[in-house]
């Protein structure tokens, strides 16, 4: 019967302390962009696969990107 009681109280604290920490898991997870890595010359590429990259993750969920490259790239509304 002790045995159980003990077990009975375990649960219930976990499930708390579960609930309880569900609301830090909520909010999104910073994200600071920098620049691809590449050996090739070709910076047009290079450029292009940066904004690729950068447009990809910020679209996730639950991620805030900041774009910390030297020249910020400005998504173009059409």
């Amino acid at each position: 019967m002790k045995k159980a009681k003990k077990r009975l109280t375990f649960f219930i604290f976990l499930i708390s302390f579960i609930f309880l920490q569900l609301p830090i898991y909520a909010t999104s997870v910073a994200v600071e962009f920098y620049a691809a890595v590449s050996a090739s010359k070709d910076t047009n590429m290079i450029r292009m696969t940066e904004n690729l990259y950068f447009q990809q993750l910020s679209n996730l969920e639950g991620f805030s990107v900041s774009d910390k490259r030297p020249e910020e790239w400005q998504k173009k509304d059409r």
